[in-house]
């Protein structure tokens, strides 16, 4: 196979290679049959022995695996990925254009090219997923009665907990333990799965009608207080992956952000770790 056509949430991706490429289980479910480049984002892999002088500058470094570079006519933005055991490069995110993008690995760490959570995390899709007005959550997100509940907060907080207790005690299915691509349709709220899930290793290729997005805090007894629009646009974003270098990116990441915010209940909830947070926050949406 040297094509793999992606459909994640409402964006569709394009991967192409000269080289066998194969799927990784954890995204067969999002594969899809699209060959329409001109409404899909298109990824052209490719495997080098070294990687190539880049004529470019300096932006940001983002952590210890990437850095974030732009080219010498600041048009087109470099993404340089670490291998975090040797310290030395790996893979290169190269914009051709707003839909053309080159993804390049070095051969040494990639004897084979499976598509996965990893090569994924080489893509940028935080930031095509905004062409359709969409972007990605750091949330728990689980459906219940055919709709979505969200737990969003800084991690360690304790978003798995809470979806692992309504999986527990409320029937409820998770999709993903880590992340959720939110979008506003119509006026309503749909959160849809992605691969990316975290240390959870649990994603599902499912959308639901958003209900409520929690944002935890630890406490010794439960009680949730429902928050103003402003202070949900605050809470939404600070938990929005968003490319902190790129002032353009964090403008359509607001108003999106805006959107949704205007368009969902949002609870902050205090809560232990046992199943009485559940009767009562499920109690709690039910007089929605």
């Amino acid at each position: 196979m040297k094509n793999i056509s992606l459909k994640i949430a409402k964006t569709y991706f394009n991967i192409m290679s000269e080289e066998e490429i194969s799927a990784g289980n954890e995204i067969k479910q999002y594969i899809c049959d699209f060959k329409d480049i001109d409404k899909a984002i298109n990824y052209k892999l490719s495997v080098v022995e070294e990687f190539s002088p880049l004529s470019c500058r300096f932006v940001s470094c983002i952590d210890e695996r990437m850095y974030v570079m732009k080219s010498e006519d600041d048009l087109h933005e470099y993404r340089i990925f670490f291998n975090l055991n040797t310290k030395e490069p790996c893979a290169l995110y190269k914009e051709i254009d707003e839909k053309n993008i080159e993804i390049v690995l070095l051969r040494r760490y990639f004897k084979k090219i499976i598509i996965n959570r990893d090569i994924l995390s080489y893509f940028g899709m935080e930031k095509y997923f905004l062409n359709e007005k969409s972007i990605i959550l750091h949330s728990s997100f689980i459906m219940h009665n055919g709709e979505a509940i969200l737990f969003t907060a800084p991690s360690g907080t304790g978003k798995s907990t809470q979806a692992e207790l309504w999986r527990k005690y409320a029937h409820a299915n998770i999709i993903n333990g880590d992340r959720s691509v939110l979008t506003v349709e119509d006026g309503v709220v749909y959160a849809y799965g992605l691969p990316f899930c975290g240390t959870s290793q649990i994603d599902k290729n499912m959308c639901a009608k958003v209900k409520a997005v929690v944002y935890l805090q630890q406490g010794p007894k439960n009680n949730a207080i429902k928050i103003s629009k402003k202070e949900s646009i605050k809470k939404i974003l600070s938990e929005t992956t968003k490319n902190l270098w790129n002032q353009e990116n964090i403008d359509k990441v607001v108003q999106v952000v805006e959107n949704i915010a205007q368009n969902i209940d949002m609870y902050e909830y205090h809560c232990t770790k046992y199943e009485d947070a559940v009767v009562y926050l499920k109690d709690k949406l039910e007089v929605i």
